[in-house]
Protein backbone atom coordinates (compact mmCIF):
# COMPACT_ATOMS: atom_id res chain seq x y z
CA UNK A 1 0.00 0.00 0.00
CA UNK A 2 1.29 3.43 -1.01
CA UNK A 3 1.63 6.06 1.72
CA UNK A 4 2.07 9.80 1.09
CA UNK A 5 3.16 12.12 3.90
CA UNK A 6 2.15 15.77 3.58
CA UNK A 7 2.84 18.73 5.83
CA UNK A 8 -0.09 21.16 5.96
CA UNK A 9 -1.93 22.70 8.90
CA UNK A 10 -5.35 22.55 7.22
CA UNK A 11 -7.32 19.86 5.40
CA UNK A 12 -10.29 20.37 3.06
CA UNK A 13 -12.44 18.17 0.84
CA UNK A 14 -14.08 19.35 -2.36
CA UNK A 15 -16.79 17.95 -4.65
CA UNK A 16 -16.49 17.52 -8.42
CA UNK A 17 -14.82 20.36 -10.28
CA UNK A 18 -15.02 18.93 -13.84
CA UNK A 19 -11.94 20.67 -15.15
CA UNK A 20 -12.68 24.09 -13.63
CA UNK A 21 -9.15 24.32 -12.28
CA UNK A 22 -8.80 28.10 -12.58
CA UNK A 23 -12.20 28.67 -10.95
CA UNK A 24 -11.13 26.63 -7.93
CA UNK A 25 -7.78 28.41 -7.67
CA UNK A 26 -9.45 31.83 -7.96
CA UNK A 27 -11.83 30.83 -5.20
CA UNK A 28 -8.88 29.86 -3.02
CA UNK A 29 -7.56 33.40 -3.55
CA UNK A 30 -10.90 35.04 -2.78
CA UNK A 31 -11.52 33.23 0.52
CA UNK A 32 -7.80 33.26 1.36
CA UNK A 33 -7.32 29.58 2.03
CA UNK A 34 -3.72 29.04 3.10
CA UNK A 35 -1.42 26.25 4.27
CA UNK A 36 -3.94 23.64 3.17
CA UNK A 37 -4.29 20.43 1.17
CA UNK A 38 -7.61 20.27 -0.69
CA UNK A 39 -8.71 16.76 -1.62
CA UNK A 40 -10.93 16.56 -4.73
CA UNK A 41 -13.39 13.66 -4.43
CA UNK A 42 -13.13 12.60 -8.07
CA UNK A 43 -14.32 14.10 -11.38
CA UNK A 44 -11.26 16.30 -11.31
CA UNK A 45 -11.65 16.55 -15.08
CA UNK A 46 -8.35 15.28 -16.45
CA UNK A 47 -8.07 13.26 -19.64
CA UNK A 48 -10.32 15.01 -22.13
CA UNK A 49 -7.35 16.94 -23.57
CA UNK A 50 -3.76 16.04 -24.31
CA UNK A 51 -1.41 15.87 -21.34
CA UNK A 52 0.48 19.01 -22.40
CA UNK A 53 -2.71 21.03 -21.92
CA UNK A 54 -2.79 20.03 -18.26
CA UNK A 55 0.93 20.52 -17.78
CA UNK A 56 0.64 24.10 -19.03
CA UNK A 57 -2.52 24.81 -17.01
CA UNK A 58 -1.19 23.34 -13.76
CA UNK A 59 2.16 25.09 -14.08
CA UNK A 60 0.40 28.44 -14.50
CA UNK A 61 -1.99 27.91 -11.60
CA UNK A 62 0.68 26.46 -9.33
CA UNK A 63 2.30 29.88 -9.14
CA UNK A 64 -0.79 31.14 -7.33
CA UNK A 65 -1.09 28.04 -5.14
CA UNK A 66 2.54 28.34 -4.07
CA UNK A 67 1.86 31.80 -2.65
CA UNK A 68 -0.97 30.35 -0.54
CA UNK A 69 0.91 27.15 0.28
CA UNK A 70 -2.01 25.10 -1.05
CA UNK A 71 -1.87 21.65 -2.64
CA UNK A 72 -4.79 20.34 -4.71
CA UNK A 73 -4.88 16.54 -4.51
CA UNK A 74 -7.36 14.50 -6.57
CA UNK A 75 -8.59 10.95 -6.91
CA UNK A 76 -10.18 9.69 -10.10
CA UNK A 77 -13.88 9.91 -10.84
CA UNK A 78 -15.78 8.70 -13.87
CA UNK A 79 -14.84 11.95 -15.63
CA UNK A 80 -11.11 11.28 -15.32
CA UNK A 81 -8.83 9.14 -17.45
CA UNK A 82 -7.62 6.37 -15.10
CA UNK A 83 -4.18 6.32 -16.76
CA UNK A 84 -3.31 9.52 -14.88
CA UNK A 85 -3.92 7.79 -11.54
CA UNK A 86 -1.83 4.64 -11.91
CA UNK A 87 0.94 6.18 -9.81
CA UNK A 88 1.52 9.29 -7.70
CA UNK A 89 1.87 12.25 -10.06
CA UNK A 90 2.77 15.81 -9.17
CA UNK A 91 2.13 18.66 -11.60
CA UNK A 92 3.46 21.54 -9.55
CA UNK A 93 0.95 22.10 -6.74
CA UNK A 94 -1.45 19.52 -8.16
CA UNK A 95 -1.27 15.90 -7.04
CA UNK A 96 -2.99 12.87 -8.60
CA UNK A 97 -3.56 10.03 -6.15
CA UNK A 98 -3.89 6.31 -7.04
CA UNK A 99 -6.63 4.19 -5.52
CA UNK A 100 -5.94 2.76 -2.07
CA UNK A 101 -3.27 5.34 -1.26
CA UNK A 102 -3.05 6.48 2.36
CA UNK A 103 -2.22 10.13 2.92
CA UNK A 104 -0.79 11.18 6.28
CA UNK A 105 -1.42 14.86 7.04
CA UNK A 106 -1.95 16.86 10.23
CA UNK A 107 -2.18 13.73 12.41
CA UNK A 108 -4.86 12.23 10.15
CA UNK A 109 -4.62 9.10 8.01
CA UNK A 110 -6.77 9.50 4.91
CA UNK A 111 -7.66 6.63 2.54
CA UNK A 112 -8.34 7.30 -1.16
CA UNK A 113 -10.91 5.22 -3.09
CA UNK A 114 -11.34 6.40 -6.69
CA UNK A 115 -13.57 5.44 -9.58
CA UNK A 116 -17.27 5.18 -10.42
CA UNK A 117 -19.68 4.29 -13.22
CA UNK A 118 -20.82 7.04 -15.60
CA UNK A 119 -24.60 7.21 -15.88
CA UNK A 120 -24.08 8.66 -19.38
CA UNK A 121 -21.61 5.95 -20.43
CA UNK A 122 -23.80 4.83 -23.35
CA UNK A 123 -23.70 8.23 -25.05
CA UNK A 124 -20.02 8.69 -24.34
CA UNK A 125 -19.27 5.31 -25.91
CA UNK A 126 -21.26 6.37 -28.99
CA UNK A 127 -19.23 9.58 -29.19
CA UNK A 128 -16.00 7.57 -29.17
CA UNK A 129 -17.33 5.21 -31.87
CA UNK A 130 -18.30 8.15 -34.08
CA UNK A 131 -14.78 9.50 -33.90
CA UNK A 132 -13.39 6.16 -35.03
CA UNK A 133 -15.95 5.89 -37.82
CA UNK A 134 -15.56 9.34 -39.32
CA UNK A 135 -12.09 10.49 -38.28
CA UNK A 136 -10.51 7.01 -38.11
CA UNK A 137 -8.89 8.03 -34.83
CA UNK A 138 -9.90 9.21 -31.38
CA UNK A 139 -8.92 12.84 -30.99
CA UNK A 140 -11.09 13.58 -27.97
CA UNK A 141 -11.28 10.89 -25.31
CA UNK A 142 -14.48 11.01 -23.27
CA UNK A 143 -15.01 7.49 -21.93
CA UNK A 144 -12.74 4.90 -20.32
CA UNK A 145 -13.72 1.25 -19.88
CA UNK A 146 -11.81 1.00 -16.60
CA UNK A 147 -13.66 3.91 -14.97
CA UNK A 148 -15.35 1.80 -12.27
CA UNK A 149 -14.44 1.50 -8.61
CA UNK A 150 -12.46 -1.70 -8.06
CA UNK A 151 -13.02 -3.36 -4.68
CA UNK A 152 -9.80 -4.85 -3.26
CA UNK A 153 -10.79 -6.61 -0.06
CA UNK A 154 -7.25 -7.85 0.59
CA UNK A 155 -5.79 -4.34 0.68
CA UNK A 156 -8.62 -3.04 2.86
CA UNK A 157 -8.23 -5.92 5.30
CA UNK A 158 -4.65 -4.83 5.85
CA UNK A 159 -5.33 -1.15 6.52
CA UNK A 160 -5.10 0.28 10.01
CA UNK A 161 -5.41 3.62 11.79
CA UNK A 162 -7.55 5.21 9.07
CA UNK A 163 -9.34 8.36 10.26
CA UNK A 164 -10.97 9.53 7.04
CA UNK A 165 -12.00 8.02 3.70
CA UNK A 166 -12.68 10.01 0.56
CA UNK A 167 -14.12 8.52 -2.58
CA UNK A 168 -16.10 9.40 -5.69
CA UNK A 169 -19.20 7.28 -5.13
CA UNK A 170 -20.42 5.89 -1.80
CA UNK A 171 -22.01 2.97 0.10
CA UNK A 172 -25.64 1.99 -0.53
CA UNK A 173 -26.85 3.40 2.79
CA UNK A 174 -25.67 6.92 1.93
CA UNK A 175 -27.78 9.55 0.17
CA UNK A 176 -28.90 10.24 -2.45
CA UNK A 177 -31.32 7.34 -2.65
CA UNK A 178 -33.20 8.40 -5.80
CA UNK A 179 -32.08 7.42 -9.31
CA UNK A 180 -31.97 11.06 -10.47
CA UNK A 181 -30.63 11.65 -13.98
CA UNK A 182 -29.97 7.93 -14.32
CA UNK A 183 -33.59 7.64 -15.48
CA UNK A 184 -32.67 9.64 -18.60
CA UNK A 185 -30.36 6.87 -19.76
CA UNK A 186 -31.90 3.53 -18.76
CA UNK A 187 -33.87 3.11 -22.01
CA UNK A 188 -30.59 2.88 -23.93
CA UNK A 189 -28.44 1.34 -21.18
CA UNK A 190 -30.43 -1.61 -19.85
CA UNK A 191 -27.92 -2.71 -17.20
CA UNK A 192 -27.19 0.78 -15.84
CA UNK A 193 -29.36 0.61 -12.72
CA UNK A 194 -28.13 -2.88 -11.83
CA UNK A 195 -24.47 -1.98 -12.42
CA UNK A 196 -24.68 1.19 -10.32
CA UNK A 197 -26.43 -0.71 -7.54
CA UNK A 198 -23.67 -3.34 -7.56
CA UNK A 199 -21.04 -0.63 -7.39
CA UNK A 200 -22.61 0.94 -4.33
CA UNK A 201 -22.84 -2.52 -2.75
CA UNK A 202 -19.08 -2.83 -3.31
CA UNK A 203 -18.59 0.49 -1.55
CA UNK A 204 -20.71 -0.86 1.30
CA UNK A 205 -18.44 -3.90 1.48
CA UNK A 206 -15.46 -1.55 1.52
CA UNK A 207 -16.97 0.37 4.43
CA UNK A 208 -17.68 -2.84 6.37
CA UNK A 209 -14.05 -3.93 6.07
CA UNK A 210 -12.60 -0.50 6.83
CA UNK A 211 -14.91 -0.08 9.82
CA UNK A 212 -13.90 -3.49 11.16
CA UNK A 213 -10.17 -2.82 11.11
CA UNK A 214 -10.13 0.93 11.71
CA UNK A 215 -11.87 1.93 14.96
CA UNK A 216 -10.67 5.53 14.53
CA UNK A 217 -12.70 6.02 11.35
CA UNK A 218 -14.75 9.18 11.85
CA UNK A 219 -15.53 10.72 8.44
CA UNK A 220 -16.17 9.73 4.83
CA UNK A 221 -16.40 12.35 2.05
CA UNK A 222 -17.66 11.75 -1.48
CA UNK A 223 -18.84 13.62 -4.59
CA UNK A 224 -20.30 12.24 -7.86
CA UNK A 225 -23.98 13.06 -7.22
CA UNK A 226 -23.88 16.87 -7.62
CA UNK A 227 -25.78 17.42 -4.40
CA UNK A 228 -25.17 17.99 -0.68
CA UNK A 229 -26.09 15.42 1.97
CA UNK A 230 -25.06 14.34 5.44
CA UNK A 231 -25.72 11.14 7.35
CA UNK A 232 -24.21 9.45 10.39
CA UNK A 233 -23.87 5.66 10.37
CA UNK A 234 -22.23 3.78 13.23
CA UNK A 235 -20.72 7.05 14.47
CA UNK A 236 -19.11 7.74 11.09
CA UNK A 237 -20.10 11.03 9.44
CA UNK A 238 -20.76 10.70 5.70
CA UNK A 239 -20.73 13.94 3.71
CA UNK A 240 -21.74 14.23 0.06
CA UNK A 241 -20.19 17.32 -1.53
CA UNK A 242 -21.83 19.23 -4.35
CA UNK A 243 -20.00 20.65 -7.36
CA UNK A 244 -17.31 23.09 -6.17
CA UNK A 245 -18.39 22.65 -2.54
CA UNK A 246 -15.47 22.81 -0.11
CA UNK A 247 -15.68 21.37 3.38
CA UNK A 248 -12.75 22.59 5.44
CA UNK A 249 -11.44 20.98 8.59
CA UNK A 250 -9.52 23.49 10.64
CA UNK A 251 -8.42 23.38 14.28
CA UNK A 252 -11.23 21.14 15.41
CA UNK A 253 -14.12 22.90 13.67
CA UNK A 254 -15.63 22.64 10.21
CA UNK A 255 -16.37 25.44 7.72
CA UNK A 256 -18.38 25.04 4.55
CA UNK A 257 -17.56 27.26 1.58
CA UNK A 258 -19.89 27.16 -1.40
CA UNK A 259 -19.20 28.29 -4.96
CA UNK A 260 -21.25 26.60 -7.68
Amino acid sequence: MVIIKLNYDNIAFCGDIHGNFSKLVNYIKIVRITNCVIFICGDFGIGFNKEQFYIDEFNKLSKILEKHNVLIAAIRGNHDNPKYFKEIKYYGNFLLIPDYTIIEVNNKNILALGGAISVDRYQRKIDMQKQLKYAKTIKHECYWVDEEFILNENILSNTSNIDIVFSHSCPSFCPPFTKGIMLDYIDRDKSLIEDCAKERINFTKAFDIIYKYNPKLSNWYYGHFHSSHKINVNDVNFTCLDIMEIYMINSGYDDIFMDK
